[in-house]
């Protein structure tokens, strides 16, 4: 099945426009992956807290 829709242009491509979208979608990224790796590391200590040797530890 083609698309007969497809419109070629010559129109100068705005790489200043790509550059913000790319800056955009990496500073997203980045941004999961901390709030992804601070939840994680948090529900490891709190595991640790619960478990015999983190109450061990801390007495």
């Amino acid at each position: 099945m083609t698309n007969q829709n497809i419109q070629y242009s010559n129109a100068p491509i705005d790489y200043a426009a790509y550059e913000l979208q790319a800056r955009q979608l990496r500073a997203e990224a980045v941004r999961t992956f901390y709030l992804a790796a601070r939840e994680y590391f948090v529900k490891l200590a709190h595991r640790g807290q619960r478990s015999p040797e983190g109450l061990a530890s801390k007495a």
